[in-house]
This record gives C-alpha cells, structure tokens and sequence, in this order.
C-alpha cells in the first residue's frame, strides 16, 4: 500500500482498517484452499501441480485481474463466480479507489467469507483437523536420520 500511495501516487480513499478486515478475510479463504489440496493430496509436487493447475491459473485469468470480466464470454463470465479472487478484487477496487464501505460491497465480502468458511469446512480439511492420524510411515534406511522414538520404547 506505502507503494501504491508513495511511489505511483495512487490516492487512497477508503477505510484502512475495512481493507486491512477484508484482507484478512480474503487471506483465511485462501489458507482454507490450500489447507484442502495438501490435505487432499499426499505427495507435495502433487499438491503444487493441482494447485498451480486447478487453483492458481484459473483464479488470475477469471478474477478480473488481467481481463475484465465484462469482456469476457458470458459462459466464463458465470464461472468467475466461483473464483473468490473476483470478490477480493472488487473489494480492494472499492475501497481504495473510491472510497467506499460494507454499506456497498456487502455482497462481496459475503461471497467471500462464505467462501472462507466453505474451503476451511472442507471434508481432507474437517478430517485432518477432526481426528489426528498416526504420522505416514516414511522409510528411515540409508538417509542418515534415526527414526523418532516411540513412547514407551527403551532406546
């Protein structure tokens, strides 16, 4: 923001405490996202492949970022729907450009909480924060590591 408001003079008219909630929002809905792929996938350059391809993609090119969303076919515009970048967006638009508040930009944050709440109430994610698992077994020969002590074991 110091950046935006410094260096390009871009004027800040809006509530900073609002953009700072609204930032925050926005950053819960996309832990909760990435919470549900590296619960639902096990190996970590699967989690990255399905999140850079499934996730990260599709949200820069369909949340209005690079293309407007107004120019785009009316089929993908109805799939921006379901991308919660769109919502942040309009949302950090309207406050720092033009100064407005929830009064205006309910419907947004809304889709975005309930975003929020929809990706931290996943079922990999429910699950893996429900009941804790014994960790994976991994193979401890050859790589110089010991493996960690159980309890209850004389070592």
């Amino acid at each position: 923001m110091p950046v935006a408001v410094f260096w390009f003079e871009v004027p800040f008219r809006g509530s900073v405490g609002l953009l700072m909630l609204m930032s925050l929002v926005y950053l819960m809905t996309t832990l909760g996202i990435g919470l549900f792929v590296s619960t639902s996938q096990t190996p970590q350059q699967q989690a990255m492949t399905t999140s850079s391809f499934f996730f990260l993609l599709p949200m820069v090119f369909l949340s209005g970022f690079i293309f407007p969303i107004e120019n785009m076919p009316a089929a993908v515009q109805t799939v921006t729907y379901l991308v919660p970048v769109r919502y942040f967006l309009v949302i950090l638009r309207g406050i720092f450009l033009k100064g407005i508040g929830l009064e205006v930009l309910w419907p947004q944050a809304l889709a975005l909480f309930a975003w929020g709440l929809a990706s931290s109430r996943s079922p990999p994610f429910a699950r893996a924060s429900a009941s804790p698992e014994a960790p994976r077994s991994t193979s401890w020969s050859g790589n110089g590591f010991a493996p960690p002590r159980q309890e209850g074991s004389r070592q």
